[in-house]
């Protein structure tokens, strides 16, 4: 994507991401560990249902480049040390029509990852969690 394009697609989405942040309000839940365990359910469904409709429409073809990206089982893994449910409820996810949806789709998960840097160090510094234990799916990728 070229610096002009990613430029025009964040403009185009910056009230969105704005009032999608200010609703959840992620920095409140994440360091508070009574609301933790539910915040962590709620994007485990969000990333099952992502991966699953990724995984529909490109059906392996992309399988190299996502098989490091894969985020629900680190959310399983967290919710079993947080003492949340154990077995992922996808959130519906429209179906991707084409190629460039599933992208599209992909672009938003990953751009989930971005802001998990800063609400990861609000978790390792007030609660305590870490890569290896609650906080694996904030973690940033491994190289």
């Amino acid at each position: 994507m070229t610096s002009s394009a990613l430029q025009a697609l964040r403009a185009a989405t910056s009230e969105a991401h704005s009032r999608l942040d200010q609703g959840l309000d992620l920095p409140r839940h994440v360091s508070r560990p009574d609301r933790r365990a539910a915040l962590v359910a709620r994007f485990q469904g969000f990333q099952v249902g992502i991966e699953a409709a990724i995984g529909r429409r490109l059906d392996g073809r992309t399988e190299l480049a996502m098989a490091h990206r894969r985020r629900a089982d680190r959310f399983t893994a967290d919710l079993a040390e947080l003492g949340g449910a154990r077995r992922p409820r996808p959130c519906p996810i429209p179906p991707a029509r084409s190629d460039a949806e599933a992208l599209g789709l992909l672009y938003v998960s990953e751009g989930s990852t971005l802001g998990a840097a800063f609400l990861f160090k609000e978790a390792r510094d007030r609660l305590g969690l870490s890569e290896t234990f609650g906080a694996r799916n904030l973690a940033a990728y491994p190289q």
